[in-house]
């Protein structure tokens, strides 16, 4: 698993929160931010058979139902992130398999963040992994996968259930923010 090569370093305790410039106090490090060489790492395994990611990565799942429009379900709620939930659309599903496939045969590098996460870019699609959820990949971003927040994302949830802007996802919307409800119904039409 990740950080298992090396003993893990403290952090001096602290009572001040960690603040990021362009982000609310309190909410983390942003996504765009946050990375560390992701431009730089490309697939990885350009010469044939080239070993290239660390053997950890071989056991790696891939993300979650809750991260796949075509399986998300507003009455079967599951968990939502405080602060970022990413999303992969159906157009992409194909390509997100074949991006597994590639990281558990150890054909991409795995970049090591400031924050000891790690993070596998395929093309422009990057995935990362959380220390909260040993063994398993998230999407993090590239085409064919959207950042929601909260609101954005129960709303997206909603659509999918109500299959679109119908009268009764309306309702179940709720007490849903408007402005909360337009980038999910893009990414629904989208989709």
């Amino acid at each position: 698993m990740p950080g298992s090569e090396q003993p893990a370093t403290e952090q001096p305790a602290t009572d001040e929160p960690v603040e990021y410039p362009g982000t609310p106090a309190g909410q983390g490090a942003p996504i765009a931010t946050a990375l560390v060489n992701v431009g730089d790492v490309g697939t990885g395994g350009e010469e044939e058979g080239e070993i290239v990611g660390p053997e950890w990565a071989a056991e790696l799942k891939k993300p979650g139902g809750r991260h796949y429009l075509s399986k998300l379900s507003h009455s079967k709620a599951g968990k939502v992130d405080p602060v970022v939930n990413t999303v992969i659309v159906p157009a992409v599903e194909e390509k997100v398999k074949a991006d597994m496939a590639l990281i558990r045969a150890r054909k991409v590098a795995a970049v090591e963040r400031k924050d000891g996460r790690y993070v596998f870019t395929v093309e422009d699609r990057s995935y990362e992994t959380k220390w909260n959820s040993p063994g398993k990949l998230f999407p993090l971003s590239g085409t064919g996968f959207y950042a929601l927040n909260p609101q954005e994302y129960k709303a997206l949830r909603i659509y999918r259930e109500y299959d679109g802007d119908t009268e009764m996802a309306r309702k179940v919307l709720g007490r849903i923010p408007l402005e909360a409800r337009v980038k999910p119904l893009h990414i629904w039409e989208e989709a």
